[in-house]
């Protein structure tokens, strides 16, 4: 019985291979992770301006760096 079972398993992951499935579902993976590195990057980017502006803000109180933090127009 395990034998029948095993034996369709191989047989299925062999048919999956030789049609190319494993290196299509490959590359679909990789595309779907750089996607998504690359949106973790330009968040992290928009985070960091943010900051950046936020910290300038306080420690200069001219108007230019409030409206680039929406403080006050």
């Amino acid at each position: 019985m395990s034998g029948d079972i095993s034996q369709i398993f191989s047989t299925g992951i062999a048919l999956i291979g030789g049609l190319g499935l494993g290196s299509l579902l490959t590359t679909y993976l990789k595309d779907r992770f750089d996607r998504k590195h690359f949106k973790y990057r330009e968040k992290l980017n928009v985070y960091a301006g943010y900051l950046e502006a936020l910290q300038n803000s306080v420690i200069n109180t001219n108007e230019e760096t409030k409206q680039k933090v929406s403080i006050g127009n």
